[in-house]
C-alpha cells in the first residue's frame, strides 16, 4: 500500500497492521520530502507528482525522476489503459518504456483526463467542458444548460432568460444571454 501525503510517500505491507504507525516506511529523501499531490500505479511501478519537480517513478527499489517532466506541476495523474497526466495546458501520457510525452496541447485548461478501453482520451477542461480525443480533433460535449454563471433570471411568455453576472461582479464580457425554451437551452447574442 502506498500513500501520498503532505510529508512524502509512505509504504506498508497489506498484511501488516495499517493502523500502527510503525508498519509504515516513509520515503522522504531529497525531492520526496514534499507535498505529494498525486499517486498511481501503472506497469508495476508507482508514479507520483511533485509541484515544480515533475513526475517520479518507483520500481520497487529506487525512485527516479522522469526527465521530460522536470520543473512541471501536474493537475492530475490517472492510470487505467494508459498512465495519463494533465498540466495547466497539456495532456501527457507515460508509455510502457516509462517515457512521458505530450499528447495534445489543444485544450484550454485541462484539469483531469483518463483513457478508456477504446483508447479515447476523456478530458475535463475547465475552460471548455468535457472533451474526447482519439488522436485527431478534440470533440467537445456541452451539457444542455446555461453557458455562463447566472446572476439574473427572468421568466416571460413561457421562456426563461438567464443573464450572466454583471461586468462589475465577475468581470465577464457580455456576449449573450442564455434562453431556455421548449426544454432546450440556447445562447442569444446581445447587441452590446
Amino acid at each position: 500500500v502506498y500513500l501520498a501525503t503532505g510529508k512524502g510517500v509512505y509504504k506498508a505491507s497489506r498484511q501488516s497492521n495499517l493502523l500502527d504507525y510503525k508498519s509504515w516506511t516513509r520515503f522522504d529523501m531529497d525531492d520526496l520530502n514534499a507535498n505529494i499531490r498525486h499517486i498511481t500505479t501503472y506497469n508495476n511501478r508507482v508514479y507520483i507528482t511533485i509541484d515544480n519537480k515533475g513526475v517520479f517513478t518507483y520500481d520497487g527499489s529506487i525512485w527516479q525522476p522522469l526527465p521530460s517532466t522536470a520543473a512541471k506541476t501536474f493537475t492530475s495523474l490517472t492510470a487505467g489503459t494508459g498512465c495519463i497526466l494533465t498540466d495547466s495546458i497539456s495532456v501527457w501520457q507515460i508509455d510502457n518504456q516509462n517515457t512521458a510525452t505530450t499528447l495534445t496541447t489543444n485544450t484550454s485548461a485541462p484539469v483531469y483526463a483518463i483513457q478508456d478501453a477504446d483508447n479515447v482520451l476523456w478530458i475535463a477542461d475547465a475552460g471548455k467542458g468535457l472533451a474526447a480525443w482519439a488522436g485527431g480533433t478534440l470533440q467537445y460535449y456541452n451539457p444542455n444548460g446555461p453557458q455562463l454563471p447566472a446572476s439574473r433570471l427572468v421568466f416571460h411568455n413561457n421562456t426563461l432568460y438567464c443573464a450572466p453576472a454583471s461586468v462589475e461582479d465577475e468581470k465577464i464580457t457580455l456576449t449573450g444571454i442564455d434562453v431556455f425554451e421548449q426544454g432546450s437551452w440556447r445562447m442569444e447574442p446581445t447587441l452590446l
